[in-house]
């Protein structure tokens, strides 16, 4: 689903519900990891620090390495989901160009520990990003938002702020090899982006600002003389379990990969509501119902 950002607010989503029973066996192999949500974690404060290696540590009761690529996939796209945090979720999803990573592992008590350590690469130094973060900050507490301040007059403030502001980097916007332009540093410092620049820069000061976009991905084109951000947003899912309510959004997937993102891990016996192989739709419910 598609708004142009000036009458975006659509960023708002609804809620419904989904129905349906599976058990933990169905339950990928990312997921039957006892401590995947610490993975999860540990990936996800990694990127957002621009750590060089990243390394995480788990135990399994067999081989697994040729299936690790996929649990690894799994694990970073979990990390990559959205929180609560402005600088995390799609904010590190546009700003960083993918990982390598390298694995060993040794045998105690007919169990095998691995070490994996990834390598992400980053579109700017973590020194700029603090900038673009410093920037975001200010800029925000510059336009003076009240509590009764609506996520309209919010959103048309931040997006008018961005055409007056930014210029578009008809320079380096074809160029491979030149990231920069694509990341907020490029947007809110520099003053200068490319597409994927203003898009990370509106997703930033619209979440500093207290706007939930639930994930989503943009558009930048030329009109004429007016510079156009559309706004393309995923399905959001409400997962409720051990007492606690969380919202999850992502571009598409399973229910499964909903859990994954939030790090939960199942026991034997537990059931979910709708099942894991259930593909997400905006608006979902989940329920997570432990056993005993």
């Amino acid at each position: 689903m598609r708004r142009v950002c000036a009458a975006a607010l659509a960023v708002l989503l609804l809620f419904s519900s989904g129905c349906g029973r599976t058990e933990r066996a169905d339950a990928p192999l990312s997921y039957r990891i006892s401590n995947a949500g610490e993975v999860v974690a540990s990936i996800r404060r990694g990127l957002k620090n621009h750590a060089r290696t990243v390394t995480v540590t788990f135990s399994y009761g067999e081989d697994i390495f040729d299936e690790l690529n996929g649990v690894i996939d799994d694990w970073v796209e979990a990390a990559l989901a959205e929180t609560d945090e402005p600088d995390e979720g799609d904010y590190i999803r546009y700003q960083y160009g993918g990982y390598t990573w390298t694995s060993s592992y040794t045998v105690e008590a007919g169990r095998l520990h691995y070490t994996v350590k990834l390598t992400p690469s980053y579109y700017c130094y973590l020194s700029q990003e603090e900038e673009a973060s410093t920037a975001a900050k200010e800029l925000v507490r510059g336009f003076r938002f009240r509590p009764w301040t609506s996520d309209y007059e919010k959103l048309r403030t931040v997006y008018d702020w961005l055409c007056r502001n930014v210029t578009y980097d008809k320079v380096h916007r074809k160029n491979p090899y030149y990231h920069l332009c694509s990341t907020a540093y490029a947007a809110l410092v520099q003053h200068t982006a490319a597409c994927q620049g203003y898009c990370t820069a509106l997703y930033r000061l619209l979440r500093e600002a207290g706007i939930s976009l639930a994930s989503a991905e943009y558009e930048v084109r030329e009109d004429g003389d007016a510079t156009v951000i559309t706004v393309i947003h995923y399905p959001a899912v409400t997962v409720r379990y051990d007492g606690q309510e969380a919202v999850v959004s992502m571009r598409e997937g399973t229910v499964a990969d909903v859990l994954a993102a939030l790090g939960i891990a199942l026991a034997e016996g537990d059931r979910v509501v709708p099942g894991l192989d259930e593909r997400i739709t905006d608006g979902m419910t989940v329920e997570v119902e432990r056993a005993g």
